[in-house]
């Protein structure tokens, strides 16, 4: 699934979405996810994994963080 397909499924509007360092690493993806508080983008839970979206089409620019609750992720992951 590509990641506006992703952002449908989850009625996400990417432009409401944190922006994230373009140079953001997969440490980044991790001190996010284990150290700071963010609140699912869908459910509005507390996230337990934060990913990093990047608009194919270029219409919003840059990155931005995708945080989800465990449920959520596995619905969109299974969904693919």
């Amino acid at each position: 699934m590509d990641t506006l397909g992703m952002l449908h499924l989850l009625k996400a509007e990417p432009t409401l979405m944190p922006v994230a360092p373009d140079d953001a690493s997969g440490e980044d993806i991790e001190r996010r996810r284990r150290d700071e508080v963010h609140a699912c983008l869908a459910c509005g839970e507390r996230a337990t994994t934060a990913l990093l979206v990047q608009d194919p089409h270029g219409t919003w620019q840059g990155k931005r963080w995708l945080d989800l609750c465990w449920k959520d992720f596995t619905r969109v992951r299974t969904s693919a």
